[in-house]
């Protein structure tokens, strides 16, 4: 346990400051070359659609958080969240569901569900051939999303 403790102690910091220089990175690459080219570099529609099959596969079976993908509505969540994802990086989609708050405010998820959602987004990205730096700048666009979707659970934990 300690030479555990050791390791994260000691190369801790260096990881945090690695993530965030990613992800500033990010940001000034999004904002200096629009959402559009985020979403051409995605594959453009086919890309998209491909990622979130690949992301309702790996949430189908991650025991975390598998529980909130079951029954029979997960083909229209599905669904709702392909079009969103296309409009929010970039895409031609407009999305006409319910808002972020109100879709998630039946469901009792935390920041670890919310983490674990985003490390399989990731997961799926690569699977389908994602380059990391677009990995990068899609967690840049979504996490800010963060609040929205557990805004629920931070007014009944506040």
């Amino acid at each position: 346990l300690m030479v555990v403790q050791f390791f994260l102690n000691r190369w801790g910091a260096d990881i945090t400051t690695g993530c965030t220089v990613r992800m500033e990175l990010s940001k000034k690459k999004n904002a200096q070359d629009g959402m559009d080219q985020l979403f051409q570099r995605l594959g453009g529609l086919d890309g998209v659609m491909a990622m979130v099959d690949r992301l309702y596969e790996c949430v189908g079976v991650d025991k975390r958080v598998s529980n909130f993908f079951e029954g029979a509505k997960t083909h229209a969540i599905k669904r709702s969240v392909t079009d969103f994802l296309i409009m929010t990086l970039g895409g031609p989609a407009e999305y006409r569901g319910r808002s972020i708050e109100d879709s998630h405010a039946v469901i009792q998820i935390t920041d670890y569900h919310f983490d674990c959602y985003m490390q399989n987004a990731g997961r799926a990205m690569r699977d389908v051939g994602a380059e990391q730096d677009a990995v990068d700048e899609v967690t840049v666009v979504l996490e800010p999303l963060r609040k929205q979707v557990l805004a629920r659970h931070y007014k009944e934990n506040s």
